[in-house]
This record gives C-alpha cells, sequence and structure tokens, in this order.
C-alpha cells in the first residue's frame, strides 16, 4: 500500500471487469491490453488479476486512474466487456 503525507496507509481504488459473452480472463485480459491500453494512457495499473468468479481485478493508486480506466473500457470494449 502507498502512504500519503500524513503516513497513513492509503487503499488502492479497484475495477472488476466482467465479460458480456462469458468470455475466459486471458481472453479479456488481452481485450483490455490491445484495446485500451493502460500503458498508452499511462495508467499505474499495481494489479491485474483474475478473480475465481470469472472478472478481471485492476487496482490503481487513486480514484481518477480507475474513472478513466472505466470509461475507456465502456467506449472501446463495450460491446464484449462491463466494468
Amino acid at each position: 500500500m502507498a502512504i500519503n503525507r500524513r503516513g497513513l496507509k492509503k487503499r488502492p481504488s479497484k475495477l472488476t471487469v466482467k465479460s458480456k459473452s462469458g468470455h475466459n480472463i486471458e481472453h479479456m485480459k488481452t481485450l483490455v491490453k490491445t484495446k485500451v491500453n493502460p500503458v498508452g494512457m499511462k495508467i499505474g495499473i499495481t494489479t491485474f488479476k483474475g478473480l475465481r468468479n470469472r472478472r478481471l481485478l485492476s487496482e490503481t493508486h487513486n480514484k481518477q486512474e480507475i474513472d478513466a480506466l472505466s470509461k475507456t473500457i465502456h467506449e472501446m470494449c463495450g460491446k464484449e466487456l462491463e466494468a
């Protein structure tokens, strides 16, 4: 966890993504990496992993990055993924 100016631990912001059409987790990861391109958007994703309930978990250090990522997933992959 990151530490803020007061020395308190900040909790990471989380976003879960699920497939509308039953794609597996590896396919969802590939879609997000290629179509959304979080590296190109300069979003610092700290965690990017699949969960047992067939969802994809993404964590960042702030809420603004999660909002931007969610908006871009909705625009670029809205027919296949739900954020």
